[in-house]
Parts: structure tokens; sequence; C-alpha cells
């Protein structure tokens, strides 16, 4: 099932721009989500050789209210348990947010320089394709997802069935 929280952190002008539907990462991230084959290896292998670039400043772009709509889908879509694996953890801005609401977090990017910016006493770093992670089936209480590709068939196949909550909770940002 998946379940859809409407909005509720209100616009204002101080908060950071979000991109519009028309910028070239949302029109892939549609792609990789809905078109079988739209993810190939060269394509990962620009993503990743993209986002290792963007590393040395990725940090720049935080903003104190970035953290606010996975705080909210966190707490208003009751997502719990034991093992959550944070897919995109970039730098580890959403990471922060992460630790102490799951007893085993697993931080993923496929960019190895994201990776080494990020703090590795959070949680244990791995660096892997979200179209295959490195883990069995079934085995994760919570995927968290921010800005980062979809891979439908991924998530459902590691994502436990048995989770408490069994379901995916997506917060529309716009």
């Amino acid at each position: 099932m998946i379940e859809v929280l409407q909005r509720v952190i209100p616009e204002a002008p101080d908060r950071s721009a979000i991109a519009g539907p028309d910028h070239p990462i949302r029109i892939a991230t549609q792609e990789i989500a809905t078109q079988p084959g739209a993810w190939t290896p060269e394509r990962a292998a620009d993503v990743a050789k993209l986002f290792d670039a963007l590393a040395p400043g990725w940090d720049s772009r935080e903003t104190a209210d970035q953290m606010e709509p996975l705080v909210d889908a966190l707490e208003r879509g009751e997502v719990k348990g034991d093992l959550c694996i944070e897919l995109g953890s970039g730098t580890g801005a959403a990471t922060r947010e992460l630790t102490g609401r799951f007893r085993r977090l697993v931080a993923v990017d496929i960019a190895m320089e994201m990776l080494r910016r990020a703090p590795a006493e959070l949680a244990p770093r791995v660096r892997a394709d979200g179209a295959r992670l490195p883990v069995g089936d079934r085995v994760a209480d919570a995927l968290v997802l921010v800005n980062v590709f979809l891979f439908p068939a991924e998530v459902d196949r590691v994502l436990a069935a048995d989770a408490g909550w069994g379901r995916w909770t997506v917060l529309r940002r716009a």
C-alpha cells in the first residue's frame, strides 16, 4: 500500500526553492521509476560520476528547513522498526535525522565521494546501486529515500513484509 501524506509544512518565501517538473533530474527520476530499462549500467556510472563531482560542495546546499519534510513523514507515517536503509545518503544530512530512530541504520550511496564526506560515526556507509542493493529479500523495516531515484521493484524486494507498518509513505513537497 502506498500512503501519500499531503504537505502540512507551510510554504514560505525564506524556504529553499524546489526545482520544477521540467528539471532534468526530475525527468530522469520519472523515467527511471516508470520505464523498464531506463536505468542502465552506463546511466548508473554517469550518476555516480556526477555526484562524486558535486560532493565537495554538497554540504553547502543544506538549509535549516531541508529535513522538515523527512521528520514530518517519519512521524506522521509512524515509520519505525529495527533496520533502516537510507538510499542516496549523500554526505549524511538525512542520516543525522535517522540516527536514534532505528536500532540499526545503514547509509547507502552510489557516489563514493559522498560517502567519504559523511560522518562515519552515524552509520555504516555502503557504496551500492539502489537498483541492486547488496541485501537479502525482506530484510529492512524502513527504506528512506530523500531526493534519490526510486526503484519500486527493489523497494518491494527489500522491505520486510512484517515491518509493522508495511506500506510506503510518500510526502509530497510541492
